[in-house]
């Protein structure tokens, strides 16, 4: 009998992040392996399932399933983290997760990929969101002190 090679994806790796946020700085996230994440990844599918496939049926269900990881992200309340190559499945996924504090970042490209070369061009939608309401309330702050 031929040897098994150890399955690379299953291996736990280390993938840094660059924000401007964070001003460059690394976010680490370190990818835990299938065995670890596989039954809160089955959770978060039965969670997430029903909102897709309200949205977009069975078959979209299937196609956007491939979509979507499950990866540790010391930055999240939960120490996890979606990563989903789909923009509409960003607010769908991010509503249905609410009441579990989920964070989750939309990636550009393919998902083995991202979590392959390290995640670059990583977009955490939530920050960001809070940043520009936070720049808003300056201004108007700044607007009313010189009125």
């Amino acid at each position: 009998t031929m040897t098994k090679h150890p399955n690379p994806r299953k291996t736990s790796f280390n993938i840094q992040i660059r924000t401007k946020l964070r001003k460059k700085r690394h976010i680490l996230i370190k990818h835990i392996s299938e065995s670890e994440i596989f039954p809160k990844k089955s959770e978060i599918m039965r969670t997430v399932k029903h909102q897709i496939r309200a949205k977009w049926g069975l078959m979209g269900f299937a196609c956007i399933e491939k979509r979507f990881d499950v990866v540790y992200f010391s930055h999240s309340p939960t120490n996890y983290a979606i990563l989903t190559t789909e923009r509409d499945l960003v607010p769908i996924v991010r509503t249905t997760l609410k009441a579990e504090n989920f964070q989750v970042l939309s990636v550009h490209g393919s998902i083995r990929k991202a979590k392959e070369m390290g995640i670059e061009r990583l977009k955490v939608e939530e920050k960001k969101r809070d940043n520009h309401v936070a720049i808003q309330q300056q201004m108007l702050a700044l607007l009313e002190a010189n009125a």
